[in-house]
């Protein structure tokens, strides 16, 4: 009888927990990350392209190009294929439109 009370409050505890866990994981992944925590993403992400092989040896005003490929390829498409950046722009619009798209499309950095 005893035994039986311990293997029902065990089976019921793992439960709990497995219920518990699985809530976790659905709400982090419903939120998203912050702000701070998808800049930082991307800066990583950007710093692991700089550092590949196929941006190092292209000339200086193609990497940025490079990198933003590297990033996402599908965002590049959209935003940057048309009209790509020349050496030294800086477009913040085309940049924020670019982040935005990374971000709803979910693509892992």
């Amino acid at each position: 009888m005893v035994s039986q009370r311990r293997s029902l409050l065990s089976t019921f505890v793992v439960c709990v927990l497995v219920v518990a866990l699985l809530s976790l994981t659905s709400f982090g992944k419903a939120r998203g990350v912050s702000k701070a925590q998808f800049s930082r993403l991307m800066r990583n992400k950007k710093q692991q392209c700089a550092e590949k092989e196929e941006c190092l040896k292209l000339p200086d005003d193609q990497f940025e190009a490079c990198l933003l490929y590297c990033l996402s390829s599908q965002c590049y498409e959209k935003v940057y294929a048309e009209e790509p950046l020349e050496e030294g722009e800086v477009d913040a619009d085309r940049w924020d439109q670019f982040q935005k798209c990374i971000r709803q499309s979910r693509i892992r950095l």
